[in-house]
């Protein structure tokens, strides 16, 4: 399922929300569009259950429903966050902003680092020491031959 903020040649500008169908000689694609003056916008899918409620709002109003969906009530693996000229050859600009995923657990999340630092770190540490090093013996030289010049 797929929920866009589109121009369309023939809705306008529109939400357009697309199902895929699996088939035998591959999937299919259905899709419905929702009427959008804005350019600029708000979107939301939430999951209420065996539903998913589609929510849209222009520029600067709250998200309102605008279709339920009858869903699967087993776990979401996968949300996809994209922006696509749709093939015209025009410069994209686009920003994801106030994202927010809620669920009662997500399990298989990436875990975060271990604490302890990696090799890249010690080497870095250890160059800049080096580096350091280099650079006070450096100057201590300059020091003396300033020191032997003026004698």
């Amino acid at each position: 399922m797929f929920l866009t903020r589109s121009h369309h040649p023939d809705w306008g500008q529109c939400l357009i929300l697309t199902r895929e169908r699996p088939g035998e000689g591959g999937p299919t694609y259905d899709a419905e569009s929702f009427p959008a003056t804005a350019r600029k916008g708000r979107m939301g899918i939430r999951r209420i259950g065996t539903e998913i409620v589609l929510l849209a709002g222009d520029r600067g109003a709250e998200p309102t429903e605008i279709k339920r969906i009858a869903f699967t009530g087993e776990p979401i693996h996968q949300i996809r966050l994209y922006a696509d000229t749709g093939g015209a050859d025009l410069p994209l600009e686009g920003r994801f902003s106030e994202i927010v995923i809620r669920a009662e657990s997500i399990d298989g999340a990436a875990l975060p680092p271990k604490s302890a630092w990696p090799w890249t770190t010690y080497l870095l540490l250890a160059s800049l020491g080096l580096c350091g090093l280099y650079v006070a013996l450096f100057l201590r030289r300059r020091r003396r031959n300033r020191e032997l010049y003026e004698e």
